[in-house]
């Protein structure tokens, strides 16, 4: 799964000398954010781009704007999820 992450552009690590992944810190979180926001039904082009906003816990116009007219229904299926 997190290589799948990674060839998505959703995750990053990097890698020791001897080809082993080393995950930055937060990386869990994150895991569990891109998996809460797969199972809420947001594609992985637009996780990528919903990803950042994420931390900041603001709603800003342009979040909106990625997540559609599918807003409303991703939110409370992301609720769902992040309940569960």
């Amino acid at each position: 799964m997190l290589r799948s992450y990674e060839q998505q552009d959703l995750l990053h690590s990097i890698r020791s000398p001897g080809g082993r992944r080393q995950d930055p810190a937060g990386a869990v979180e994150r895991v569990g954010l891109i998996q809460q926001l797969c199972a809420a039904g947001l594609p992985s082009r637009i996780v990528r781009e919903v990803l950042p906003f994420a931390g900041s816990g603001e709603v800003s116009p342009r979040l909106l704007e990625l997540l559609g007219p599918n807003v409303t229904a991703w939110i409370g299926r992301w609720r769902t999820c992040d309940s569960a």
